[in-house]
């Protein structure tokens, strides 16, 4: 260790040329929090006793900066300060546990005066650093973004495993350069992911990051600090007893059925819907550990896996990643933290009001609100009447006069027919479900040809039945080409053998299949070779998977999909509001067996300003009345109030149940 400490002081502070570490992110009062550099090592690559630089370099897996962009460094100057960097962390690590025997040697935090570094086990010996720079006008959050840090790091070394295997299958079977370069480019990517897609709205929030998506749903961990036990979240939508089991018999129909040769070993169902947070999560997941573990006496997946797989989806979906080219990425190649472009750039834009004639400030959108005014906006009755009522009556007055413009005339002039404002701006926060697109028909068409609309009306009823989809699985391009499109994950298995219970990790392939908002996640063993027929997928559609999504769709039918929104509706017809108890409040239920979260609150919402600046063009080609114009600055306003409020709701209790209690609110203890 003598060495790791040679001229140390000097080297640490001007490193790259004079240059401090966190310089290599540039800081001023409007940055946020970002990661200096990233390493991951091996003590046990090396003799304890060995001296020289060449050989202890063997225990560097990577060393990542925002400059270093994925590339081996071979400047042996660069090479011979990263091994004092790792060397001093093992140092005080070392030394925090000999004045204290209770030290947590799986996780340190280690404060300077201008950053923090976190060194993590992630797999057997194998060791994560990362540095983090706080700037000096945000320092009262830098426990917040300390622990969302923290749990970020979690679940992407969770991501690693199931998508590559563990660090020391990878090494059994590949050499040392080629496990190299395969982490770094994955953290390569997660370093820029995090340093890039800080979010810039609200602008007085430095910490929310969308890496973690779920803001406070997503800092909710396992009290234990343990890589076992990931939280997910969980779905409002409870199957009756007898639908999950009408459920898993068809899945094992290869009893009778000669076309399927292998049933799954285990699955998923979720609800990916934005529109409904209580709603949206994984409605059952199951790895047939109870009536059907004879059949896999042997072994079964680790629960844990289970729901590594559904946070998986989840991020993809809140990122608009939920597509087969984003979720078959070779692992080689990287791309998995980072948004679709839309995304990224709705986050990274500043506020501005370029459709505005005043210029941009926060009075103008109401962004600097007490505690008292957010709180009485995040009333759900409030945001009944702002997002619902008030879009939805000037929706049916259009509606309404576009109906008497079609009656006074056959052919309707462009100045007669106004489109509804709903069409610019329904995606950002009014989504029409799917079964619902037969009654979205506008008057104007069933006026012109009222003989066409039974047709039209049974054809889309007949397509609408069979308009599910393979994300991983069987998919057709626009010429009708036909590709099959895999996954291999690796999940933790428990193998039963000689009456004694081991953990391995073992591959499968999954299957992925969509329909109205559901989506069935099936896993099989990676040896089955029926995934790469396409009968198989024909079969699996026809037999198993739209009989599935069926029997979902009419329990969500016949229990109101809908739920709230239907119930929203009875305000503004004076009726009793809705009898369900949790209407008029945001709710979070944590459960510490199961590691579920159960929420009516949304997730970090993703802006909608840049949007709005992207409809300015279509909206003058419109050429809109200075009334409606005026409108819809009424209801973009509203959303960014509302999207603020929610930024703040979850700062606030990030604050009150996880940095003033130290992560330790939800432990046994404390949680019911």
């Amino acid at each position: 260790m003598n060495n790791y400490f040679t001229n140390l002081i000097s080297l640490i502070s001007n490193l790259k040329g004079g240059t401090d570490l966190s310089a290599y992110v540039q800081a001023d009062q409007d940055s946020a929090a970002k990661i200096n550099y990233i390493t991951i090592y091996n003590p046990e690559l090396v003799d304890d006793k060995e001296e020289s630089n060449e050989q202890l370099q063997n225990q560097v897996l990577c060393f990542l900066t925002p400059q270093a962009q994925g590339v081996l460094e071979d400047n042996d100057t660069i090479l011979q300060e990263h091994l004092n960097i790792i060397g001093l962390l093992r140092g005080i690590n070392s030394l925090a546990h000999a004045f204290n025997e209770s030290h947590n040697d799986e996780t340190s935090i280690i404060k300077s005066s201008n950053s923090t570094t976190i060194t993590k086990v992630l797999q057997d010996k194998y060791y994560l650093a990362c540095s983090v720079s706080i700037p000096s006008h945000i320092e009262g959050k830098a426990d917040s973004i300390i622990n969302q840090l923290l749990k970020i790091l979690e679940k992407a070394n969770r991501y690693f495993f199931m998508l590559n295997s563990s660090f020391s299958k990878l090494s059994r079977f590949l050499d040392l350069k080629d496990m190299k370069v395969i982490l770094l480019t994955y953290w390569q990517e997660f370093l820029d992911a995090y340093n890039s897609e800080i979010f810039k709205f609200p602008p007085d929030l430095k910490w929310t990051n969308s890496l973690n998506y779920g803001g406070f749903l997503g800092m909710i961990t396992d009290p234990k600090g343990s890589f076992n036990d990931p939280t997910f979240k969980k779905s409002s939508i409870n199957l009756s007893y007898a639908a999950i089991n009408e459920i898993k018999e068809t899945l094992h129909r290869k009893i009778y059925l000669d076309r399927l040769e292998a049933t799954p070993r285990g699955f998923l169902i979720s609800y990916f819907d934005k529109q409904l947070p209580k709603k949206y999560g994984l409605i059952h997941g199951d790895n047939f550990d109870d009536e059907y573990s004879e059949e896999y006496s042997e072994s079964i997946i680790d629960r844990a896996s289970l729901s590594d797989i559904y946070t998986w989806l989840e991020y993809h979906d809140y990122h608009d990643n939920l597509d087969s080219n984003k979720l078959t990425t070779n692992r080689s190649s990287g791309k998995f933290f980072s948004s679709s472009d839309s995304i990224k750039k709705k986050i990274s834009t500043p506020i501005t009001t370029s459709s505005s004639n005043t210029p941009s400030n926060q009075s103008d959108y109401g962004l600097k609100i007490s505690p008292t005014a957010a709180l009485e906006l995040l009333n759900p009755i409030s945001l009944t009447n702002n997002l619902v009522i008030l879009p939805l009556n000037y929706t049916m007055n259009s509606v309404i006069n576009l109906g008497g413009n079609a009656m006074r005339t056959e052919q309707p002039t462009n100045s007669q027919l106004q489109q509804p404002p709903q069409d610019s701006n329904r995606n950002s926060w009014l989504s029409v479900s799917s079964y619902l697109n037969p009654f979205s028909y506008s008057s104007a068409q069933n006026n012109e040809d009222e003989s066409q609309a039974p047709d039209t009306i049974s054809e889309l009823s007949e397509s609408e039945n069979d308009h599910g989809e393979y994300l991983i699985g069987l998919r057709s391009d626009e010429s009708g080409n036909k590709f099959i499109f895999t996954r291999p994950v690796y999940l933790s298995t428990k193998v039963f053998k000689e009456d004694k219970i081991i953990v391995e990790e073992r591959e499968y392939l999954l299957v992925v299949y969509s329909k109205d908002n559901i989506y069935v996640t099936l896993i099989y063993d990676s040896s089955y070779d029926g995934l790469h027929e396409y009968d198989f997928y024909k079969a699996l559609k026809e037999m198993i998977l739209n009989p599935i999504t069926d029997t979902i769709t009419n329990f969500l039918l016949g229990g109101s999909i809908l739920g709230n929104s239907i119930g929203s509706f009875n305000t503004m017809f004076n009726q009793k509001e809705s009898p369900e108890p949790d209407n008029d409040f945001f709710y979070v239920i944590y459960n510490n067996k199961d590691y579920s979260i159960q929420s009516s609150l949304p997730f970090l919402p993703i802006p909608a300003i840049f949007e709005q600046q992207e409809n300015d063009n279509e909206q003058q080609e419109q050429q809109k009345q200075p009334q409606e114009e005026e409108k819809d600055q009424q209801i973009n306003k509203v959303v960014l109030r509302y999207q603020n409020a929610i930024f703040h709701l979850h700062d606030q209790l990030i604050d009150l149940f996880i940095t003033r209690n130290n992560g330790e609110f939800f432990n046994d203890e404390n949680s019911s």
